[in-house]
């Protein structure tokens, strides 16, 4: 039954897609409302469907969690794994590194990418980019509080990036304002990098 759901649900996106894009290939404007129509619809049933059946999305869920069932980290020890990451990480600060990647990152643990990959994910609650990227906009915002006008784009490529969009994009995302607004004084406080506590 929730396999059932969560297939029509997944083609009704696909149609939503198509809808939108033939609309704006062709300029047609119905499309556009038809696909907003549909949407709707779909949020409609998704709706009424978890009123009628107060266990419905319980049912799928269980599949999408099995992912990490079968554990690929239990023979680690997480305590020194964490450990080995701080050093890395604050210590020698390899998130510099513009090729910095799971796989050689993981190869420096003496681990497996998919192990770390895991870890990242379960114990941290991210994926291995945002985790990099919260290091990185973490350092650029201590240098900014230290010079604040310090060039943007060189500071992005001192911490490891390799691109002024992606700086801003993982910016934005990180601080939920551009690098400009916070230098410019609209500052919020900083968060802790998430590698420091473990759920």
């Amino acid at each position: 039954m929730g396999v059932r759901i969560l297939s029509m649900i997944i083609n009704g996106n696909i149609v939503f897609a198509v809808l939108i894009l033939v609309s704006i290939l062709f300029r047609w404007t119905e499309g556009l409302y038809s696909a907003a129509f549909l949407a709707t619809l779909m949020a409609v049933i998704a709706f009424l469907r978890s009123q009628a059946q107060p266990n419905l999305f319980s049912e799928i869920l269980p599949g999408l969690r099995q992912s990490y069932q079968t554990s690929r980290i239990l023979n680690l020890d997480l305590d020194e794994l964490h450990t080995k990451i701080q050093r890395l990480m604050v210590e020698e600060k390899v998130y510099q590194e513009e090729n910095l990647n799971l796989a050689n990152f993981a190869e420096r643990l003496r681990i497996k990418d998919y192990q770390l990959s895991e870890y990242i994910n379960a114990y941290l609650g991210m994926n291995f980019n945002r985790f990099l990227n919260e290091y990185r906009i973490e350092e650029v915002c201590k240098k900014i509080e230290e010079q604040p006008k310090v060039n943007l784009l060189h500071l992005a490529y001192q911490v490891g990036f390799n691109s002024k969009a992606n700086f801003n994009i993982a910016f934005k995302s990180v601080k939920k304002m551009t690098p400009s607004e916070y230098a410019k004084g609209i500052k919020k406080p900083l968060t802790s990098v998430k590698v420091a506590k473990r759920k």
